[in-house]
């Protein structure tokens, strides 16, 4: 695109047509050089949206990851503390277990 420049003054000639007629060229430049612009600015914007969109789904899917994974862990928590209860707190052989090893301790 060509660069133009507008002069300081006020052309002599300012009642001749032809001079209107580089006026109305020249602005006629600069309107399709700013409607470029403006559709490059348009394609940007619209480019970041989607990168926006794509960003909050990958955030919206790692929250879910991870509050499965916490679930998960909650989960295993709570097979462990039951586990505890029935084969080492309240059997047999877990009894005898806690036994031997307290008496190793004293």
């Amino acid at each position: 695109m060509r660069t133009h420049v507008i002069p300081d003054t006020i052309p002599e000639d300012q009642d001749d047509p032809r001079h209107w007629d580089a006026v109305n060229r020249r602005l006629k430049d600069i309107l399709l050089y700013l409607e470029s612009l403006s559709e490059k600015k348009d394609a940007e914007i619209l480019a970041l949206r989607e990168q926006l969109q794509q960003c909050r789904q990958a955030g919206e899917g790692t929250h879910q990851l991870i509050n499965k994974l916490l679930n998960d862990i909650d989960n295993y928590r709570k097979d462990i503390e039951w586990y505890q209860r029935t084969y080492e707190q309240r059997s047999l052989p877990g009894t005898i277990w806690q036994k031997l090893f307290r008496r190793k301790r004293n």
